[in-house]
């Protein structure tokens, strides 16, 4: 684990478009940049990092060095208080049970007269 300190900012990136929405972005205290993003949740408008753009934070989770991607497993505010994310919860319904599979109908093949 890793744990990286600097200012948190959320723009709003390729507007316009169907990828249009805001992406965590932390720009360490040397202004190296990293892509934040959460186990399970589409980076792109993930509204877990919202309330704490602009903010100097830390950020504790696994960097990866070749893409500049940052998996969060927690926010580290000024005061001391670390911000856990909620890992999110897939809906379980009722199993649906699926007909038998049919069985191939035979080809028929017609004789030439």
């Amino acid at each position: 684990m890793t744990t990286i300190h600097g200012i948190l900012e959320c723009p709003l990136l390729d507007h316009g478009s169907k990828s249009e929405g805001r992406r965590a972005i932390l720009t360490d205290d040397d202004g190296k940049k990293y892509k934040l993003y959460r186990t399970g949740i589409l980076p792109s408008g993930d509204p877990f990092f919202i309330p704490y753009d602009g903010m100097h934070i830390g950020v504790t989770g696994n960097v990866e060095e070749e893409t500049g991607n940052f998996l969060v497993t927690s926010l580290l505010l000024e005061d001391g208080t670390e911000v856990f994310p909620q890992t999110p919860e897939i809906p379980a319904g009722e199993p649906i049970e699926l007909p038998p599979p049919r069985k191939p109908k035979k080809l028929i093949k017609k004789k030439n007269k």
